[in-house]
C-alpha cells in the first residue's frame, strides 16, 4: 500500500467586535495646559481616544490596522491614547498636545483584539469636547493674567517641511523654546516680537513637537505636528 502524509490545523476565530462602546465622558483637572478625561469603558478590551483641535473628529479607525500615540491621521486628527484604562490625563508634558483657551474634540473608540487581529465598535462611539483655560483652574478663580496681549501663532497645522512662527508681546525680542513630545529639547531660537519667521524642519524626524515662549503674560505653548 501507498503511504502518505496527513494532517488538520484550525483557524483561529475572527475576533469578535464589541457590542457596548464606552458612556459617560466627563473632563475634571482642566487646566490653560492639560485636562482628563474621565469615562465608563465598554465592553472591549481596549479603547482609543482620538483628538482634533477646533472641530470634530472626522477619522474612523479601520480593522486589523493598529495605531501609536501621537500618530497623525486623516486631516487634523491625532492618536491620543490607546490602552485598556478608563482615565485619561491629556498635557503639554508628553502626554498631549494642548494650547491654552482652545477647543479640543475627542472620538473614543472601543476595541477587542490586537495587532492584525483587531477588531473596532465604528457604529457607535463616545463623542465629547472641552475647552482649555486661558489661565487657572477649572473651578478656581483664574487671576489676573490675560493672554489676549501676548499670542503664539504657529502654522500649518499639520507641517511637512517648515513652519511660519509670530509671537505678539509687549517684549521686542523673544526667545522661542522647541521640544519633542518627551520634553527633550531639541531647538531654541530670538525672534523679533510681531515678525514671522519661518523654521525650517527638514532635517527634524516625523512627530509631534511644542514650541514655548515665556513673556511677560506667562508661557504660551502651541504644538507641531509633523508629517
Amino acid at each position: 500500500t501507498s503511504s502518505f502524509l496527513s494532517g488538520n490545523q484550525t483557524t483561529a476565530g475572527a475576533v469578535a467586535e464589541p457590542t457596548t462602546a464606552s458612556s459617560a465622558l466627563s473632563f475634571t483637572n482642566v487646566h490653560s495646559y492639560q485636562m482628563t478625561l474621565n469615562w465608563t469603558s465598554g465592553n472591549g478590551s481596549g479603547r482609543m481616544i482620538i483628538m482634533n483641535q477646533g472641530s470634530p473628529v472626522t477619522f474612523t479607525p479601520v480593522d486589523g490596522t493598529t495605531y501609536s500615540a501621537y500618530q497623525s491621521v486623516g486631516s487634523g486628527n491625532l492618536i491620543l491614547y490607546n490602552g485598556s484604562a478608563s482615565s485619561f490625563t491629556a498635557s503639554n508634558d508628553g502626554y498631549g498636545p494642548l494650547a491654552n483657551n482652545t477647543a479640543y474634540y475627542f472620538a473614543i473608540f472601543d476595541y477587542n483584539g490586537s495587532s492584525t487581529q483587531i477588531n473596532y465598535l465604528t457604529s457607535t462611539f463616545l463623542a465629547g469636547n472641552q475647552t482649555t483655560l486661558v489661565s487657572g483652574r477649572l473651578g478656581e478663580e483664574n487671576g489676573s493674567t490675560d493672554l489676549s496681549a501676548a499670542e503664539l501663532k504657529v502654522y500649518p497645522v499639520p507641517a511637512t517641511s517648515f513652519v511660519n512662527i509670530t509671537v505678539n508681546g509687549s517684549q521686542a525680542n523673544q526667545e522661542l523654546l522647541f521640544y519633542s513630545y518627551t520634553g527633550d529639547l531639541v531647538n531654541r531660537m530670538f525672534v523679533q516680537t510681531g515678525a514671522p519667521v519661518q523654521l525650517d524642519l527638514s532635517s527634524w524626524k516625523r512627530g509631534l513637537y511644542f514650541v514655548k515662549s515665556s513673556n511677560e503674560n506667562g508661557d504660551l505653548i502651541q504644538k507641531i505636528i509633523l508629517q
